[in-house]
């Protein structure tokens, strides 16, 4: 497939029905529209070893979300807390919003962002989750 039947097919591509969206005045609103792909994300069966990292998604055009990281490759963009199996598939994302929604559990950053992401998780099946800081 060539690069223009690529953007062609892109522009119709839509996961959100853009009539059903809510107004967009809270900062965890921004990402609405993909909602519905990473409950999708979320109800694949897990294998049973996981890995949890940060993760920088490149995004260099204006958003109130773009973070600056300075020791990462890609400098501008989303930053966000990833597990994924051992082949790379994402299950699940949390993006950062702002620091007020990051220590909800009062373990840090990186530990809530960890907890975070293995809540949905099924219960009574042992899941090996690994994760760095």
């Amino acid at each position: 497939m060539n690069r223009s039947r690529f953007f062609q097919l892109l522009r119709y591509f839509h996961i959100a029905n853009n009539q059903q969206m809510p107004a967009a005045n809270d900062n965890r609103e921004k990402f609405c529209k993909i909602r519905p792909l990473l409950s999708t994300l979320q109800s694949i069966s897990p294998e049973e070893y996981q890995a949890i990292d940060e993760q920088m998604i490149p995004f260099k055009n204006r958003s109130s979300l773009k973070q600056y990281v300075n020791h990462k490759p890609h400098k501008w963009g989303y930053e966000s807390f990833t597990r994924a199996r051992v082949s790379g598939m994402t299950y699940d994302l949390k993006i950062y919003v702002d620091k007020i929604t990051c220590n909800e559990r009062g373990l840090g950053f990186s530990g809530d962002n960890v907890l975070a992401l293995t809540d949905s998780l099924p219960e009574k099946q042992q899941h090996k989750v690994f994760a760095d800081n």
